[in-house]
């Protein structure tokens, strides 16, 4: 059995639907917006489109048994996630994603403000702390999805940036929800500052009960040592496996072991076109083989340590 953690499935468009004439290798992913602003001024613009079959596809194809989706940016909700969650029983579970005020957002104010600027931080962080509150009953909603900093603080201390993010924190510490940070590059403008995650070991220390998960380990760049570094001094630190390298993983099992880490994909509208040199499920299984692991080990990254963190049921 394998559970793929990592799935952006709900938001983008009908543009979205077919992407294999614009994206085969990493690097089409890496720097579309660039090449197709159009692109991803639809994200923004078009109504979201249900792809959840198109998922549970992949997943017959490639031996996934389980994933936990979550939002791709564009116009879905945590209730689209949850009713696409509900369509597939038992092999869907969701994520919570935050509102947020992104840097895009904050661009566009005219005119600028460093009133309007801070208010608008202040109230995405209020509408975080309150839609984890309002999804938490939802059923199959199992953590917080990919949480992006800079759509709550503009803070450069780590105390500063935890106490920005303090309200919604203490409301997922309160439910012990599992919550994501990323780590590494983004094809997304605005986030490349807060990705290096050493802001990150102030709040997995303030909330030694609240399961952190740095998302992509550092993707396979300077990061991961940084991730490293946090992820031995706080037990309540986790990784995912996307965008890694082999090596890294290897590292990580035996610095931290293999309970601390989970498989992840990062299956979404865009990078389910991967294609050269292979497919996008053929390259991340890759990457566990070329860490060399043991069975044992293999199997606690490809569905244990999900199974523990998020709460799911498998045989």
């Amino acid at each position: 059995m394998i559970i793929d953690t990592h799935i952006h499935l709900v938001g983008a468009g009908r543009s979205f639907t077919d992407l294999r004439d614009k994206v085969s290798r990493i690097e089409d992913v890496i720097n579309l917006n660039s090449r197709f602003p159009e692109l991803y001024q639809a994200r923004l613009t078009e109504e979201p489109v249900d792809i959840s079959d198109d998922l549970v596809a992949d997943f017959d194809r490639h031996g996934i048994d389980k994933g936990v989706v979550q939002l791709t940016p564009g116009r879905g909700t945590n209730d689209a996630t949850s009713d696409q969650v509900a369509r597939h029983p038992g092999r869907l579970f969701g994520l919570i994603n935050l509102p947020n005020n992104t840097p895009t957002q904050r661009r566009v104010l005219d005119p600028w403000t460093q009133e309007a600027e801070d208010a608008g931080l202040r109230q995405a962080r209020e509408d975080a702390a309150a839609e984890i509150v309002r999804c938490v009953e939802m059923a199959n909603m199992v953590g917080i999805g990919e949480t992006h900093a800079e759509g709550y603080t503009v803070a450069t201390h780590p105390e500063k940036i935890a106490n920005d993010l303090k309200p919604f924190l203490d409301v997922a510490a309160s439910f012990k929800l599992p919550i994501q940070f990323p780590t590494g590059w983004s094809q997304f403008p605005g986030g490349l500052f807060y990705s290096d995650p050493v802001w990150t070991d102030e709040i997995a220390g303030r909330y030694p009960d609240l399961p952190v998960i740095l998302t992509k380990m550092g993707r396979g760049l300077h990061h991961f040592d940084t991730a490293l570094s946090i992820a031995m001094r706080n037990t309540n630190v986790y990784f995912d496996t996307v965008g890694t390298i082999g090596e890294h993983i290897r590292i990580a099992v035996d610095r931290l072991g293999a309970h601390r880490i989970m498989f992840g994909c990062d299956w979404s509208p865009t990078w389910r076109w991967l294609s050269d040199p292979t497919d996008l499920y053929s390259k991340r299984k890759k990457t566990l083989d070329d860490a060399n692991l043991t069975p044992a080990d293999r199997e606690q990254i490809e569905r244990r340590t999900a199974a523990q963190e998020f709460n799911l049921k498998v045989n």
